[in-house]
């Protein structure tokens, strides 16, 4: 998607599976992630300057209370939101 549409920016958020408040751990291993997916983008011919990435720790889960193993797993992510172009 971003090989074909070259105006587009994005922004890389990485997220993860922690309850209680967003630990300074927490927080490092979201922002790991989302620099792992822009870094293998720039690595693929992606230019860095349309990229954005940020960990956001786990302020925005999927699911608030995971009560099933899948439910812990979709709120360990990463996600890309079109920021502009």
């Amino acid at each position: 998607f971003l090989a074909l549409n070259a105006g587009i920016k994005v922004e890389i958020q990485g997220h993860v599976q922690e309850m209680g408040d967003n630990s300074h751990a927490g927080q490092k291993i979201s922002e790991a992630r989302a620099k792992k997916v822009l870094n293998y983008l720039v690595d693929n011919g992606i230019d860095k300057n349309r990229l954005v990435a940020k960990g956001y720790g786990n302020t925005m889960p999927i699911y608030k209370k995971p009560k099933f193993a899948y439910e812990e797993q979709a709120n360990r992510r990463v996600e890309v939101k079109i920021i502009g172009n």
